[in-house]
């Protein structure tokens, strides 16, 4: 969460100048921008939980399974997903690369302590005062990722037991982490907050984006850009 969140942060806020550029010359559409960039990110966001998860999960001794290996490198990649387009989305909110940082902590710390790995969620669920907060954890890439990986961990086979430990031993924990997703809810959990938050930086650049274009008609300084941008209109002019 910590390794895609607040770098795509920093990132994004020496890009974002470019961006603003661009578009004063009208150069390309912004969901043009949104979904190429992501696209272009796709590949090493894939490789790098990849490679984390080939040297941790044998080193820790998980389950010697092909299919648990799959299934926690599917939410460990999602995860990176969702995280880094949350980063893009709170770096695209602001101008200020020192008010995007500073910020990024009161979101990410709330999201990170309702990810379940901490407390049990359901020992605050309805109490007073962590309800007000409690509906935040269904935006956290953390806790889809932390149950995620524990049912890819200890998921309930054919014969009652939980992986290689029998329903008494995981009854131990599976209820301790508190969680009511299942496995396929996590990962859909994950793909949603992913495109939520990609969504949502679309609509805060075109918001953005109003205020950065020029009303005026006779304002020429970015012609020579606009007609390079729309050479067919130009020869035809």
């Amino acid at each position: 969460m910590f390794l895609n969140f607040l770098p795509t942060v920093i990132v994004f806020q020496s890009e974002k100048p470019v961006f603003v550029r661009d578009r004063a010359g009208n150069l390309y559409d912004i969901w043009v921008y949104a979904t190429t960039k992501m696209i272009a990110e796709i590949p090493i966001m894939l490789v790098v939980p990849l490679m984390l998860t080939i040297c941790v999960y044998p080193s820790i001794g998980f389950q010697n399974s092909f299919t648990e290996f799959l299934e926690f490198y599917l939410i460990l990649a999602l995860m990176v997903q969702a995280a880094t387009a949350m980063g893009y989305f709170l770096s695209s909110a602001f101008n200020s690369e020192t008010a995007a940082v500073a910020f990024a902590p009161i979101l990410n710390l709330p999201l990170s302590l309702l990810g379940g790995y901490m407390i049990n969620l359901k020992s605050i669920k309805g109490k007073f005062p962590q309800a007000l907060l409690e509906w935040l954890q269904y935006f956290s890439p953390v806790r889809y990722c932390f149950n995620g990986l524990m049912r890819a961990q200890w998921p309930l086979r054919n014969n009652n037991t939980y992986g290689n430990l029998t329903v008494s031993q995981s009854s131990e924990i599976i209820p301790t982490v508190g969680t009511e997703f299942t496995f396929v809810g996590c990962a859909f959990g994950l793909l949603g907050l992913w495109i939520l938050f990609r969504l949502l930086v679309v609509v805060s650049l075109t918001l953005q984006d109003k205020a950065y274009q020029c009303s005026d008609p006779h304002d020429i300084r970015n012609q020579d850009l606009k007609n390079m941008a729309r050479p067919t209109q130009v020869g035809i002019n």
